[in-house]
């Protein structure tokens, strides 16, 4: 698998470079992104493609020293169920 990330989205791309979703987000603020939307096309979906864009996210806020909102309905399930992801949600 494969990630593009830029401005306010990461993509997921498969080997041959085929788009299996996305996850994208809005910075508010220098030290906060708001994960706003999570999508997977039905042919991938249940196969753990939104968890990787997810795990991505997560990633991607924790090398920049950001907090998250999880306001996206398939991120704040994870987030209720993750305590390494309830470390990095933004309580302000």
């Amino acid at each position: 698998m494969q990630y593009e990330i830029e401005k306010n989205r990461i993509t997921l791309l498969d080997d041959n470079g085929k788009y299996c979703g996305d996850l994208t987000f809005i910075k508010k603020g220098l030290k906060v992104i708001d994960i706003n939307h999570t999508y997977v096309p039905d042919e991938y979906r249940g196969q753990g493609y939104a968890a990787l864009l997810l795990a991505k996210a997560v990633e991607y806020a924790k090398e920049k020293n950001k907090k998250i909102i999880p306001s996206c309905p398939y991120a704040r399930r994870a987030f209720e169920k993750n305590e390494e992801y309830q470390e990095l949600e933004y309580h302000g």
